[in-house]
């Protein structure tokens, strides 16, 4: 269960955080996502070699410097710096994980740049 209230939001906007919620539901459902206060990890598909889970704790500058590079339209390798600099990974750490992790991560950081 996932306790948010949508209700003081715009209706595109709510819809699609309810979207990014639902996304995240099953993960969580499973244990791989665990939302501890203000502390998100996620247990990765495919472990590379240490690193076996990736914690998101806020953002920093570093990834809200690529956040805004972006929104100013750069590719999906702008994302995945973003969601390195988020998890505080390599970006070629981002591009060996298997997708499913990678959109997990994606909806993570979709929710707390967007909140």
């Amino acid at each position: 269960y996932i306790d948010c209230d949508f209700k003081d939001m715009e209706e595109d906007e709510a819809e699609t955080m309810q979207g990014l919620v639902e996304q995240l539901a099953r993960p969580i459902m499973k244990g791989r996502a665990v939302i501890d206060g203000s502390k998100y990890t996620l247990t990765l598909l495919k472990p590379q070699g240490e690193l076996k889970e990736v914690t998101f704790e806020g953002m920093t500058f570093r990834a809200l410097t690529h956040h805004d590079n972006v929104k100013a339209g750069q590719t999906t390798a702008g994302v995945g710096k973003v969601i390195a600099a988020i998890f505080n990974i390599t970006y070629a750490e981002v591009c060996n994980m298997p997708v499913q992790d990678t959109n997990i991560m994606l909806a993570l950081q979709r929710i707390f740049t967007t909140a």
